[in-house]
Parts: structure tokens; C-alpha cells; sequence
């Protein structure tokens, strides 16, 4: 049958309180016991009992290595997961430098391929400019060397034609 008891409920034999919660509980004990120790007149000295004190101080040492030792593992398990990520930054960081330097080579190289493109395009056009103008001064001389051939040919066929018939109608007339 149930207890009438309205208190809390009982803590199982088997549960312990976390060594951080032993290690705060036993300093709490001991600030008690040095709060309610009788004073000692014209002093700030109080009268504690050695034997309470040693206990508490014995319980202590036994509760700290475990909160020690925890604490000492949470810190190792942080130091571990700060080099990881310090490591992983640190390779992104490198990443980036190494993508932002190849991308300052590939824009250098496309920029001097840019500006090379420019030169040979220009001196193409001076070269195109050049060969047009030497095209167009050689027609004209081919021109100028036709023509002067064709008024030398008409010249010639003016002397040796046969004079022109002085009337139209004029028959030809038979050897004889």
C-alpha cells in the first residue's frame, strides 16, 4: 500500500548525482558549516570541528578527480573540434587563395591574349591598307599602260586604213 508520506519521491539506490552536482553540493556543506560555527570574539575566526572539516575535505577529494576528469574530457573534446575546424579553415583558406591566384593567372593570360588579338588585328588592318593602296597604284599603272597601248594601237590602224571613199555611193573600181 502507498505511503500517506506527501514529500517528494524517494531517489532510487542506484542514482548518483553528477560529479559537477556532488563537487557544488559538498563546497555548499562546507560554506554551511563554516556560516553556523561559533565565532571566535574580536576575530573573523570561527570554531569548526576538525573531524567535520577532514570529512568534507576527504569528500571533496573524492568528488574532484571525477569532476576534474570530466571537465578535463569536455576540454579535449573542444581542443579537438577547434583544430578540425581550425584545419578545415585553414584548407579553405587555401583553396580560395589557390582559386583566387589561378584566376588572377587566367585573367592575366586572357587579358594578354586580349591585347596580343588587338595588336595583329591592327596591324592586319595596316597591312590590308597597305596592299589595297599598292592594288589600286598598280591597276592604275596597268590602266595607264592599257591605255596608252590602245591609243598607240588606234594610231597605227589610223595610218595603214585605206582613206576614206569621198562619196558614198561611189563603186569600186576594177583593177586594170
Amino acid at each position: 500500500m502507498p505511503s500517506e508520506d506527501s514529500g517528494p519521491p524517494a531517489e532510487p539506490q542506484d542514482a548518483r548525482p553528477e560529479p559537477a552536482d556532488r563537487l557544488l553540493g559538498l563546497l555548499d556543506e562546507l560554506k554551511e558549516l563554516i556560516a553556523t560555527s561559533p565565532r571566535i570574539p574580536f576575530s573573523d575566526r570561527a570554531a569548526v570541528s576538525s573531524a567535520v572539516l577532514l570529512e568534507l575535505v576527504e569528500a571533496l577529494r573524492h568528488a574532484m578527480p571525477r569532476a576534474v576528469l570530466q571537465a578535463e574530457r569536455v576540454l579535449q573534446m573542444q581542443r579537438r573540434v577547434l583544430a578540425s575546424a581550425r584545419g578545415e579553415a585553414d584548407e579553405l583558406l587555401e583553396s580560395a587563395r589557390e582559386d583566387a591566384e589561378l584566376h588572377a593567372q587566367e585573367h592575366a593570360v586572357v587579358e594578354a591574349a586580349r591585347l596580343q588579338a588587338e595588336r595583329i588585328v591592327e596591324r592586319s588592318r595596316h597591312e590590308a591598307d597597305a596592299l589595297m593602296l599598292s592594288a589600286d597604284q598598280r591597276v592604275e599603272q596597268l590602266f595607264s599602260q592599257l591605255e596608252g597601248r590602245a591609243v598607240e594601237l588606234a594610231r597605227q590602224l589610223r595610218s595603214t586604213r585605206p582613206p576614206a571613199r569621198a562619196a558614198a555611193g561611189a563603186t569600186p573600181r576594177e583593177p586594170g
